[in-house]
């Protein structure tokens, strides 16, 4: 409903101020009057429109998902959301809005009926008089010119005030005010209303005023006239009177004409601009229509020397692919169905590998030996007809979230989205799943940090929240919304944080490998100095002079470093410090000290020698420093993974979730799998197993 308000007032905004610029000065007056009538509708209209782009989509098949193990934990509760009382107080102020404007419209409606009602009416032509005992100017409602009596039996009216009335109630300008009245009523709330009414009545005095002209008035006489009767008297609010608005401005348009090359002109200029309205505030949505699909069945027979023969070619199991291609199937083209027939003597494992040979070529489906049924989970037309779908996350407090109204723990949270979008693959979801995280207060950084990280084994496309939007393709984090830094390194938060409440100025800049990151933001070698000097463009001289940055480097290339170097030194702060870069100085070299030649490094000083203590007496020598800690010894992969598991951690293996017992025998069996583990508060940890290194 809001969104449709501001379509609506913009529309409206755009129309009027189009009939100011272009329309108001010009003496087109009928098409003026249409004009101010169609934008009222328009601004209704344009908003409701909606242009439906059909999509043709593949039907949806079944699909057949083995070896998943979706882990039960505590019993989830469906909750109701919280009542938002904002809806109920905006309408109730909208009904007051509209009950004291009907009052209104009633009132005025009222009183001039009392007014027909009881004084004396008499009919001239097609016109009807009332004739009234108290001095006023005269005006008009429908077919009802409201006169004064006294003034009209003297005959002190001219002819041309009750011509400019007769105008009014012949072309029926009492409805359009009618029409803006109950307009009015329904959007009060809208103040152009107020604009757009006085400027139809103005127009409606143009209409009137051009009559009296064209009935030939002169135009000097007729302008003294209404100088005459530009009083201030009172006249009804839905009433016409010769006296109503700017005298000024309708004696310049009686002199005014516009030529027909203008008038078309002006004409022509309404199209284009209905044309941005209706594009650019109408609103579209996608209809996805099932289209039949052309498939086809390929027979695959595995006789006993495990021969595979697809449509009678034979082949072995390392050139499916190229027999495929041989025999012409294209999986882009066709919806393939593979049939396997082999014997009962065969082990599922090798028909296991033909059956993903077909996969990997584009097969949507394959019947199994005993009547399973496989469905390809990567099969190209099954992502080309995807569509985005969305999951909201609401933070209740430290331990409860709500995932799509269904509570649960933080800790629960990677069992509770295994339970969403079963039917797709991690890949498909990392395309397709928008997360919306909100809560009742600011999002903290650590929940959202938490939530992105149990994301990312999951899989999804990006994160949104009301402050910042997370792309898991650009490699965005979250930034920390209680902190003016945006970083996602906790140490450099921390860091720039502590120098900041201790009033003092520092940096910090990590250095490791190839990358950069300035108080904990990545940032490229080329925009470094820029980089530094606008995070320092607000010191002072004293500032760069006692300002403390910490510079650390890690695996770092002498060669990178060097280019590192060489951007500090263009920067405010090294300039200020006399060129300071990062590399410190070597250390000055000792010179060489030749047989015979006498050394001009002095000697060591003398040790002092140890006193004695007898005893009974105090030693003055200190005691010995304390033994060091013993080295501490780091456990197995192993025993980390069953450490790991004894606390409930969620397992992934190369971008996929599994179970605690899975992660343990793959490290039983391979102990070179490299292992990363992200600890979090309140929340169980994430233990990532890879064959490749791990990404951060």
């Amino acid at each position: 409903m809001e969104i449709y308000v501001l379509k609506s007032f913009a529309c409206l905004s755009i129309l009027f101020l189009f009939y100011k610029l272009v329309l108001e000065n010009s003496t087109l007056h009928t098409t003026k009057r249409i004009y101010l009538l169609a934008s009222i509708i328009l601004s209704i209209v344009i908003p409701f429109i909606t242009f439906t782009q059909y999509v043709a989509v593949a039907p949806v098949t079944e699909m057949v998902t083995e070896n998943v193990v979706i882990p039960v934990y505590e019993t989830q509760e469906i909750i109701a959301e919280p009542i938002k009382y904002t809806p109920y107080i905006l309408w109730s102020i909208y009904t007051l809005g509209v009950l004291f404007f009907t009052l209104r419209f009633t009132k005025n409606l009222i009183s001039l009926v009392q007014k027909i009602r009881k004084n004396p009416v008499f009919k001239k032509q097609s016109f009807l008089y009332v004739l009234l005992q108290l001095p006023v100017t005269p005006h008009s409602f429908f077919k009802y010119i409201f006169i004064d009596k006294e003034a009209f039996e003297a005959g002190k009216i001219p002819k041309e005030v009750l011509i400019h009335e007769q105008a009014h109630v012949a072309q029926k300008h009492s409805w359009d005010i009618l029409f803006f009245e109950i307009f009015q009523i329904i959007f009060w709330f809208n103040p152009l209303l107020y604009f757009f009414k006085r400027s139809i009545k103005l127009n409606h005095e143009f209409l009137a005023d051009r009559t009296v002209l064209q009935t030939g008035a002169p135009l000097a006489t007729y302008q003294s006239i209404l100088l005459d009767f530009s009083s201030k008297s009172s006249v009804p609010v839905m009433a016409h009177s010769i006296n109503y608005s700017s005298i000024k401005k309708r004696f310049t348009i009686m002199k005014r004409h516009t030529s027909k090359k203008a008038a078309l002109l002006k004409g022509f200029l309404v199209l284009p601009l209905l044309a941005v309205l209706i594009y650019g505030f109408s609103s579209t949505k996608e209809e996805f229509i099932t289209s039949e699909i052309d498939k086809e069945t390929i027979t695959v027979t595995i006789d006993k020397e495990k021969t595979i023969w697809i449509n009678s070619f034979p082949t072995n199991i390392e050139n499916i692919k190229s027999t495929l291609k041989k025999v012409g199937i294209n999986p882009n083209e066709k919806y393939y169905i593979a049939e396997i027939i082999a014997d009962e003597s065969f082990k599922m494992g090798f028909i296991s590998d033909v059956q993903n040979e077909l996969f990997f070529y584009g097969i949507r489906q394959v019947k199994l030996p005993g009547g399973l049924i496989g469905s390809n989970p990567i099969a190209p037309e099954l992502n080309k007809n995807l569509t985005a779908r969305s999951i909201s996350i609401k933070i209740i407090d430290k331990d409860f979230l709500l995932v799509e109204n269904i509570k649960t723990t933080k800790k629960n949270l990677y069992a509770t989205l295994g339970s969403l979008n079963a039917d797709i693959t991690k890949e498909q979801r990392d395309r397709i799943i928008n997360i919306h995280v909100s809560a009742d207060d600011d999002i903290s950084y650590k929940d959202l940090l938490y939530i992105q990280k149990v994301a990312i084994v999951y899989g999804y496309h990006r994160i949104v929240t009301p402050k910042e939007e997370i792309i898991r393709s650009k490699g965005n984090v979250p930034m920390a919304p209680e902190s003016p830094i945006v970083a996602h390194n906790n140490y450099a938060n921390e860091y720039v944080l502590g120098a900041t409440e201790m009033d003092l100025k520092s940096f910090l800049l990590q250095i490791e490998a190839s990358k950069i990151k300035l108080n904990g933001v990545a940032v490229k070698l080329e925009n470094f100095a820029n980089a530094v000097d606008k995070y320092t463009k607000d010191w002072s001289k004293t500032d760069y002079k006692e300002a403390l940055p910490s510079i650390l480097i890690k695996n770092s290339p002498k060669e990178f470093l060097d280019k590192v170097d060489e951007e500090f030194k263009k920067t405010n702060f090294s300039k200020a410090n006399a060129g300071m870069g990062i590399i410190p100085p070597p250390p000055p070299t000792s010179k060489k000290v030749k047989v015979g030649e006498e050394s001009v490094i002095p000697p060591p000083p003398v040790p002092p020698t140890s006193k004695k203590v007898k005893v009974g007496e105090e030693s003055v020598i200190p005691p010995p420093p304390p033994p060091p800690n013993p080295p501490i010894v780091s456990t197995s992969k192993l025993d980390h993974i069953i450490r790991m598991a004894k606390e409930n951690a969620a397992f992934s293996y190369n971008n996929k979730p599994i179970s605690s017992d899975k992660a343990i025998a793959l490290l039983k069996e391979n102990s070179d799998l490299n292992i990363s583990t992200e600890h979090f508060e309140n929340s169980n940890p994430i233990v990532t197993i890879s064959k490749e290194g791990i990404k951060n």
